[in-house]
């Protein structure tokens, strides 16, 4: 039967799935006349929903094949240049397809499926495929891996991108604290199945001895052609041994941002490797060699064909490594369980939230002095270097973490610009308490002087924390400053538009550079921020002349200080604030002058103020003190809150005349409201008179009218006390 297009597509997916260059070979399979049959049964209405294929290697002896490169199959094997023929050129295939319908033997390395889609509204799946069709959506396809390695991709490419992506009508009543800790679990479980893939694909094999050697018994001994089979692959089982324990490269394990949970998967996935090989060690091939050559090593020395030295040679240098094994077995098995200590701090760490590193730096210092005081393997000064170094490591990625996430690294230009800063702070705080916690602990080891030490280099173990947080630092001068600017912008200060517009340029020119902020391996920012510093400086100079001008033009000496004040609130770099302290000088050497002013104006109208109108003569004259007071009160109120304004012999003598002023205009306030409480008793007389009277003049027009006969001093009176009630004097 000839191939149709449903063949042909089938044909291509199977050479993409099993890696062969050319699909001549596929196809030369699927013309198996079992295998053709099966995959037209499935075609056929009463054929299976599904049909799965592997690949199972053929042990060709047909001597009419010419002899070629074995043919790679998936991603265990080499690609040959070509597939094997025979003498007529006809491509010979070196595997068979074979096929499952329903449940599979064995887990092959890799498979391919393809499923019947259900069609109609009952969604029926027993339907014939049309054969000389592709594009008829009833036949879908997939390649199944190594189950562990296709669960890992699956959690990794598939489930973490979809839990971070969901958005919050998906998660529901959901806190951030809960999709956190799923967040987490996925990763942990996605990482103990990258443990367990390097841990199964890395081991080493010990290839098998002959079957005659079982077979044999103890007459293998006396084979000379066996012993010298088993003395070879003895010798090749020590190479690969002696190789691997001597393998100290970690470049497949760890980079230099690596943190510490490579140093914990680096030493459990030794331990199982070395696990693997020591029980391959007690297997019984492995004794049977040991044995046979052992048995050959005591009659040797009469055998010619038998290598005596060798015999024994080997038998040595295999004791030796069955020792070392053992030995390295132990140290694995040892590391494991003190580094495992860590493994409760790995949330905070691999997290972004820098307060709780903070919170769990006593507890993880505990736990590094812990191991290296007690463990016997892994106590060593470097190798607790190192583990404190990839501490450093993590500390300075979840740094990067809190503060741009997993966004592009020019996303932080875009952030919120105080809770950058806050995060910043934080961070800054992070390698300060962790250095803290750090020589705490040593000074504390230090009162045990027989006990291993804290001796590392402080250079090696927070030398690149410290790199990091001075470019942090660089970071907050000139985040800082874009929000000074952003904040002057938002005050409308009137011909401050050009200084703003100067200062974006500058900002917009060093973001074009296309720097990543937090790598602080680059030299070329520092370069570049000191240039944005010259620039700043400039354009500081003409802010500068600018907050010069607007004091200028301000008379009143509380306007002043409320400028200064809003200044001082927008203003964080040095220079800038330098200059607003002379500012605060002068404002109150200024303010000396105005208190001149202020007793020159009670001396002048002390016996005569100027009232307001409709105001009484106790209250209009208190009122009046209390507006002078109030004008030497408030500006002195806020210049208290600075005292190195105050401290100079200059500024004393203010002090001393607003003492003197303020003492006079609470004294001029008293003796007004003492007058007024002696006058109260000289108005209480004309309440003794009588109320209404009769006009006694019997010659005038109005003679014998009643008249009201009320005293004006106490509607006075009465006046007073109102509006000194709502001075909140006491009547």
């Amino acid at each position: 039967m000839s191939l149709l297009e449903r063949h042909r597509y089938m044909i291509t997916r199977l050479a993409e799935a099993f890696q062969y260059p050319d699909e001549v070979e596929v196809e030369k399979m699927m013309l198996e006349p079992e295998v053709l049959h099966q995959i037209n049964n499935f075609f056929s209405a009463s054929g299976p929903t599904k049909i799965i294929f592997t690949l199972e290697s053929t042990s060709s002896t047909d001597s009419n094949l010419t002899s070629k490169p074995n043919t790679a199959i998936g991603k265990q094997a080499q690609q040959p240049s070509s597939p094997p023929v025979d003498q007529n050129g006809v491509i010979v295939p070196t595997h068979k397809l074979r096929i499952f319908i329903d449940e599979m033997e064995y887990v092959p390395y890799s498979a391919v499926y393809f499923l019947k889609v259900k069609k109609g509204k009952e969604k029926d799946e027993k339907f014939a495929i049309d054969p000389s069709k592709i594009n008829d959506g009833t036949l879908s396809f997939g390649i199944i891996r190594s189950p562990l390695e296709s669960l890992e991709a699956v959690m990794r490419c598939v489930y973490k991108p979809l839990l971070q992506e969901m958005g919050q009508d998906i998660w529901g009543q959901a806190s951030a604290e809960q999709k956190h800790e799923l967040l987490t679990s996925v990763d942990n479980f996605t990482r103990g199945l990258q443990e367990s893939i390097r841990s199964i694909t890395g081991g080493l094999e010990l290839k098998k001895p002959d079957d005659r050697l079982e077979a044999l018994g103890g007459m293998a001994a006396s084979d000379p052609a066996l012993v010298t089979d088993s003395l070879n692959l003895l010798q090749l089982w020590c190479n690969k041994i002696e190789k691997y324990l001597d393998d100290s490269d970690r470049s497949r394990w760890e980079t230099s941002d690596s943190g510490p949970d490579t140093e914990l998967d680096y030493w459990r996935s030794r331990m199982q490797r070395l696990t693997s090989i020591t029980e391959q060690l007690k297997g019984k091939s492995v004794k049977l060699v040991i044995s046979q050559l052992s048995g050959a090593s005591r009659f040797a020395e009469n055998d010619q064909f038998i290598d005596f030295q060798r015999v024994s040679s080997l038998l040595s240098q295999w004791r030796e490594i069955d020792v070392q094994i053992t030995e390295a077995a132990n140290e694995a098995k040892d590391n494991v369980k003190y580094l495992s200590t860590l493994e409760r701090f790995f949330e905070s760490l691999y997290g972004r939230d820098v307060t709780a590193i903070i919170d769990i730096l006593p507890a993880l210092m505990n736990a590094v002095k812990m191991i290296h005081t007690i463990s016997r393997y892994f106590g060593t000064t470097e190798r607790v270097t190192k583990l404190f170094m990839k501490i450093s490591n993590q500390m300075i990625t979840a740094c990067k973490l809190s503060l741009n996430g997993k966004d592009m690294a020019d996303k932080l230009w875009d952030k919120d610009l105080p809770t950058i800063l806050q995060t910043m702070e934080k961070c800054l705080q992070l390698n300060e308490q962790y250095q803290d916690h750090y020589r705490q602990t040593k000074e504390k080891l230090m009162a045990t002087p027989k006990g291993r030490q804290f001796d590392f280099s402080e250079t090696q173990l927070f030398g690149k924390f410290d790199l990091f947080c001075r470019r942090l630092l660089k970071l907050m001068d000139m985040f800082s400053t874009m929000q000074q600017f952003k904040s002057l912008e938002l005050q409308r200060f009137e011909g401050l538009d050009p200084l703003i517009a100067a200062f974006k340029e500058i900002v917009k020119a060093f973001r074009a550079k296309g720097h990543d902020l937090l790598d602080f391996h680059l030299n070329k920012f520092d370069r570049d921020y000191v240039d944005f510093n010259v620039k700043m400086n400039e354009l500081e100079i003409s802010l500068q002349q600018f907050i010069n001008r607007s004091f200028e033009n301000i008379g009143s000496i509380e306007q002043s200080l409320n400028l200064l004040k809003n200044y001082q609130a927008i203003l964080h770099r040095d220079k800038l604030r330098s200059d607003l302290e002379s500012k605060l000088t002068i404002i109150f050497n200024n303010y000396g002058d105005e208190l001149s002013q202020i007793e020159q104006i009670y001396e002048s109208f002390k016996h005569n103020p100027p009232i307001s109108r409709n105001l009484p003569p106790v209250a209009g004259n208190i009122t009046w003190c209390r507006h002078l007071l109030r004008r030497i009160e408030e500006p002195m109120m806020k210049f208290q809150g600075n005292s190195s304004v105050l401290a100079s012999r200059e500024s004393k003598k203010i002090v001393r005349l607003y003492n003197k002023v303020a003492k006079t205009l609470i004294a001029f306030e008293y003796l007004w409201y003492e007058a007024w409480c002696n006058s109260i008793e000289a108005a209480k007389a004309g309440l003794q008179a009588t109320l209404i009277i009769r006009n006694p003049e019997p010659n005038q027009s109005e003679a014998g009218k009643l008249f009201v006969n009320f005293d004006q001093e106490l509607f006075q009176l009465m006046r007073e006390a109102r509006c000194l009630a709502k001075l909140d004097i006491s009547i």
